[in-house]
């Protein structure tokens, strides 16, 4: 448990119980990295993660 000094409330009782459910639901590291990288080869998302690297290409291009 940690003190949160950038919150001038508590969370809900809402967010207690679903943090304690993932908790129990046991998800390790690797399963969430798995799902992560499942979730990016989406096209939504792939496409969105292109389009910001040709962007972000075009951006260093033009610096030099």
């Amino acid at each position: 448990m940690r003190v949160r000094l950038d919150k001038g409330t508590p969370n809900e009782f809402n967010t207690y119980r679903k943090v304690m459910r993932s908790i129990k639901d046991n998800i390790t590291e690797d399963i969430l990295l798995n799902e992560i990288n499942e979730i990016i080869r989406l096209p939504m998302y792939a496409d969105r993660i292109q389009n910001e690297s040709k962007a972000h290409q075009h951006n260093s291009s033009r610096r030099r």
